[in-house]
């Protein structure tokens, strides 16, 4: 066995080792309930309202819920990692989450959540420059004109 073959055959258990622990990481080897139709389409609605820009999204971090609502309103999302409620102020619905389905919505809607965040980050820092430029321009620019004259 020559050096290339044998980095060959290193490469292909270091994938293998990594499969395996990815699986079984996200439980894969363990015993998950399957989604049904009802599962897979709570899932399709929160990830429809986080994808819509108008849609507010909170999560509170002592109850570790996270609260979806509709600009107009009409619909409100309730959920944490077991139990998720949805309401249009007429009906209801309320139901529990199997295994990783609430886990997977949550991390969605604190995604959503940063990604958020960081367009406010980036103003703040944009508007903190302007104010420097504006300081600078206001106070500091005039006094180095006077004094050099």
């Amino acid at each position: 066995m020559n050096m290339k073959e044998l980095g060959s055959y290193k490469r292909k258990i270091k994938v293998e080792i990594s499969k395996f622990f990815r699986k079984l990481r996200f439980g894969i080897l363990s015993m998950r309930e399957e989604k049904n139709a009802q599962d897979r389409l709570i899932v399709k609605i929160v990830r429809s309202l986080l994808d819509d820009k108008e849609t507010r999204v909170v999560h509170s971090p002592n109850s570790n819920k996270t609260y979806i609502r509709t600009k107009d309103k009409k619909i409100t999302v309730i959920f944490d990692i077991y139990t998720i409620r949805i309401t249009n102020h007429k009906f209801f619905f309320t139901g529990t989450l199997k295994d990783g389905i609430g886990q997977d919505m949550t991390d969605l809607a604190k995604a959503r959540i940063e990604r958020e965040m960081n367009v406010i980050d980036q103003d703040v820092i944009t508007n903190e420059k302007e104010f420097l430029l504006n300081v600078y321009d206001t106070f500091v620019s005039p006094k180095i004109e006077i004094e050099t004259k």
